[in-house]
This record gives C-alpha cells, structure tokens and sequence, in this order.
C-alpha cells in the first residue's frame, strides 16, 4: 500500500502525542505555558514540543487565539475531527454498493504535489487500487478541491458500482488487508506487553497510556474510513480496542489525580477550556 511521505507521518506522530495532552486535560483549548511542560512530562522537551505545536498550527490542526501575550491553542480542522470520533466512536461509512473513486494523472515533474494528494487521502481513508486510481466510501471532493485549480495535475473524481464479492476483492488490494493485519499484529504484542508494566507514578502510567494511543490511532485512522461489511475480523481491531482501553483502567486512576494538580498549580489554569463531556475518564475507558 502507497504509504504518505515520511514528512505527513512525523506531523501525524506530533498530532497523536498533542491530541493526548488535550484527551488528558479533558480540553480543546489549552495555554501554551501550560501545554508546552504538559508535552515535557509525556516525554517531549520544549524545542521539539514547540516545533511540534508550530506545525500543526501550519497545518491548520491548531489555531491560536491570543490572551495577552498568551497563546491559547485550539483543536481544529482534521485534529479536532479525529479528537471527536476518538472521543465519540464514530462509526465507519456503510457499503451502499459502490466505491468514490479519484483518477490523477501527476507528472513527475510535480512530484510534490502527487505526494501531497497521496498524503490528504490516506488521511481521509482512500486507498490506492493502481497506480493512479484512488478508491474510498466517502465523497473526496471536500479533500481534492484544493488540488482541481492546477490544470496541470489532472484529477477527476467518480463513483464505480461493484458487486459485494468485488467489492471485498478491491478493498483487499485498495486498504492491503495482509499488510493491515501484520501491523495490527505488531501493535497488540506491543500493548500486550505495555499491559503488564504498570507503575504507581502518574507521569509514568500517563506515558504508558500515551504510546498505547500512539501505537493504536494510526491503524484506527487507516481503517476509520473502510465500511465494516468490507473489512475481515481477521485483521484484529478489535482486540487493539480492548487493549488500549485495559491499559486505560490500569493507568487512569493513577495519572488522574497528578493531572488535575498540574492544572490547579498552573497560574495559567483559568484559560483552560474544557471540553463539555469529556475529561481523563475518556481516556480511561470507563
């Protein structure tokens, strides 16, 4: 399966390790001086934090919203979107008996801007069936917009009707099944592993719970967009789901309270916005 350039890959690592930091607050706006030494407890120190706050805000993952000279960041676009079916349990699309198709035709002289479209749509759940042909169960016009004014990319967008045992046969080759279930293999023996090495110091737990959701999101992300009547109970998701969220029930009731005392000592705490519903319990699974 074509894999996104390596450069959409560490923005994605960046955005599951943020993402956490909102989950753990329980927050979609949060002061940088109170997210940037958030990011320092999970691991990341304040350059790399702040380049990783920089470009997501490129991106528009993040917006800022200025407090005096405090920059408040807010979930946004894609991010948030993701945050929410996270939060939520989103379900995947349902099969109506056909597939969205995208058709590009990039010359290699443009060779950024075909990695580009290859990026936005494994992130928006399409998969390449050949060289130049794009197959998802979503309409791909919201995404390939951007791209339609350079004449010169040619890309045309469309709908192709299959039957079901066609269908599956595509979605094997589009989503590569085989190479999805490997990595969710990999994944599990990790949190497997993961499950078994519980602390009783809430940083600590509060990064064990972290990698389990940075081990977890991307395959969750690569699969959010694939119809369940198309995809096999062999590649395992299921069980990744329990996993992560044992190691939740382990980990929250410790990190839980360590969280909620960084908040009250932050002089910066009132500029935290909740978001309504959700908080550590989220990320505990209960």
């Amino acid at each position: 399966m074509t894999q996104a350039p390596e450069s959409g890959s560490r923005r994605s690592q960046a955005a599951s390790r943020i993402g956490f930091a909102f989950g753990l607050l329980g927050a979609i706006a949060v002061p940088g001086p109170l997210l940037v030494p958030l990011l320092g407890h999970l691991g990341t120190g304040e350059p790399a934090a702040r380049q990783m706050i920089s470009r997501l805000v490129a991106a528009g993952n993040l917006e800022v919203e200025r407090h005096g000279r405090v920059a408040v960041y807010v979930l946004a676009g894609p991010m948030l979107r993701r945050y929410r079916a996270i939060g939520e349990g989103v379900e995947p699309p349902p099969w109506r008996g056909r597939f969205h198709v995208v058709v590009h035709d990039i010359p290699q002289t443009r060779r950024r801007a075909r990695e580009t479209l290859l990026a936005a749509s494994a992130r928006e759940g399409f998969g390449p069936y050949r060289p130049g042909l794009l197959l998802g169960c979503q309409d791909p016009r919201p995404w390939v917009e951007p791209f339609s004014s350079d004449a010169a990319l040619r890309i045309e967008v469309g709908e192709l009707a299959v039957d079901r045992e066609a269908a599956h046969r595509m979605a094997d080759v589009a989503w590569d099944y085989r190479g999805l279930r490997a990595r969710v293999g990999q994944a599990v023996d990790r949190l497997v592993r993961s499950a078994s090495e519980r602390s009783q110091d809430g940083w600590v737990e509060a990064r064990r719970l972290d990698d389990a959701f940075a081990t977890a999101t991307p395959l969750w992300s690569a699969s959010a967009a694939i119809p369940r009547d198309l995809l096999p109970e062999a590649v395992g998701l299921d069980r990744l789901g329990e996993l992560v969220a044992a190691i939740g029930r382990q980990s929250g009731p410790v990190f839980a309270a360590t969280v909620e005392d960084y908040v009250a000592a932050s002089p910066y705490r009132e500029l935290l916005r909740r978001d309504p519903g959700s908080g550590p319990r989220d990320l505990i699974g209960s």
